[in-house]
């Protein structure tokens, strides 16, 4: 940061006479103020990124059904299962 470079520089050659502890008390201000201001930089100007869920969808849709006559016993029942099951779901009998 050339401009408090700047600063330092002239508070050490003022162009009157100073009290050396005066200039050394500015130029330990001017420090560390430039300190104070590079620590604040990565707050200020870093990027900020959020990241949200807009929508969560999810669809199951079977490319082709099937129709399956269940006989047993006396009893008859048609059910329909998609074409890529390997086998029926035993969630519910079959049969009444």
């Amino acid at each position: 940061m050339s401009y408090f470079a700047d600063l330092i520089a002239e508070a050490r050659a003022p162009r009157r006479r100073a009290d050396p502890a005066a200039v050394e008390a500015k130029v330990a201000h001017l420090v560390a103020e430039r300190d104070a201001k590079i620590e604040a930089l990565p707050g200020r100007f870093a990027a900020r990124v959020t990241c949200s869920v807009a929508a969560l969808v999810s669809a199951e849709v079977p490319a082709a059904l099937v129709s399956l006559r269940i006989r047993r016993r006396k009893e008859a029942r048609d059910v329909v299962v998609p074409r890529t099951a390997s086998r029926l779901p035993r969630t519910a009998s079959p049969l009444p």
